[in-house]
This record gives structure tokens, C-alpha cells and sequence, in this order.
């Protein structure tokens, strides 16, 4: 994990930052489909709940079941940045501060002084049918409208937008039927972003498996 040790000044910042956060952010949700580029995003007024998400799903032709939002999925979080069985990792590029624990939640921070920053997470023999990846972040722009670049592979690409105020996001994204192979998910291109916070992101089949 390619990621820098952060020094008091940068601790200092993305504490203040974070503070900044839990007093006045809001909630969207982004549904994404990496096959089409199409991209719905949602301003909310309560976080997210199960049964909205799904039907925004289904607005790109993608019904999912409810039921496999809160089923079986692999996550990667700053403080859990690699999973053995089976095998997924995380990797960080250019952040401000990376915070793994110690008195706060475990985040990856980047600004406007870090616009080549970048997160890519690789998961290694994913579910063979489609695919849905949820990535949890908290962002504001430095002027009217940024975004955040997410990419699949050689899927196609997508801007995210990001207004000025500070809210959280969480993007679902439908990936595949995958074939079984080897998904690498990025976030990178933080253009016009004047602070963001990863969190965590889950990877796990877009439908229901029933084991008899």
C-alpha cells in the first residue's frame, strides 16, 4: 500500500476538516452503470435506506432485490486494507492523511494540494454473475461543481459530481457478469475537490445466492 505516513500539521487539518463534516454534511446517493457511463445522482435528506436505493438501481435497468444490499460482500476499509480469503486490497496514492485508527474513524483524506491522488481496489475471484460495488465518501468542491473519476477496468468511466457542501456519498456501481475475472475499481481525477474522505467500499454479487 503505497500510502504516506501523515505529520502533525496534516493530522491537524484533516481533524479540523472531519469536525467540519459531522456539523453540517448531508447525504447523496450516486447509482452508476460502468457497462452504459450513465450516472443518476440523488440528493437525499436522510441516509440512505434499502428499499430507494434499489428502486435507483432499477431507474438504470438494473432491478436489484433489496435483500442483497445487507448480504454476503468483501469490504475494505483504511484500517482493513487487505482481505486474505479471498484475496482484496486496497491501494492509496498521493493522500494528505491516511488514519488508520487512534481516537478517530479510519479515513484516507485528500484536498486540493493532492488533485493526482488516487484509490484503487482489486478484488480477485469475484461472484461470475453481475457485480456491486458501494463506495462510501465524504467530499465537498472547491467552487460550484467537482468530481470524483471512477473507473472498472477497461469498463468505462464516470464523473461523479460533488458540490460545494459538505455531504456524504455513496456511489453503487453495477458491474459485469464478470466471468469470474479479477475486478479493479478506481477512484482517481479529484477535479475542483476541496476535501475528501474515503471510508470504506463492499464488493459483493448483485443478486441473491441461495445455498441448498
Amino acid at each position: 500500500m503505497d500510502a504516506p505516513s501523515g505529520n502533525r500539521a496534516a493530522e491537524a487539518l484533516a481533524r479540523r476538516r472531519l469536525y467540519e463534516l459531522e456539523e453540517t454534511q448531508g447525504w447523496v446517493h450516486h447509482v452508476a452503470d460502468l457497462n452504459s457511463g450513465e450516472v443518476l445522482t440523488t440528493p437525499l435528506d436522510r441516509p440512505l435506506a434499502p428499499l430507494s436505493r434499489a428502486e435507483r438501481l432499477s431507474q438504470l435497468g438494473h432491478p436489484i432485490d433489496p435483500i442483497v444490499l445487507g448480504g454476503p460482500s468483501r469490504r475494505l476499509t483504511p484500517d482493513q486494507p487487505y482481505q486474505a480469503s479471498p484475496p482484496a486490497w486496497l491501494e492509496v496514492m498521493h493522500c494528505r492523511f491516511y488514519n488508520s485508527g487512534g481516537g478517530l474513524p479510519p479515513f484516507v483524506h485528500w484536498d486540493g494540494d493532492s488533485p493526482d491522488g488516487s484509490a484503487t481496489f482489486s478484488f480477485a475471484y469475484p461472484p461470475k454473475q453481475r457485480c456491486l460495488a458501494s463506495v462510501s465518501f465524504s467530499a465537498s468542491a472547491s467552487s460550484s461543481l467537482g468530481h470524483v473519476h471512477v473507473s472498472a477496468g477497461a469498463a468505462i468511466e464516470v464523473d461523479v459530481p460533488v458540490g460545494p457542501t459538505d455531504n456524504a456519498h455513496t456511489v453503487d456501481l453495477i458491474l459485469g457478469p464478470t466471468g469470474g475475472a479479477q475486478q479493479i475499481i478506481r477512484l482517481d481525477r479529484f477535479e475542483g475537490i476541496q476535501k475528501l474522505f474515503f471510508w470504506a467500499i463492499s464488493f459483493g454479487p448483485a443478486e441473491p445466492i441461495f445455498e441448498g
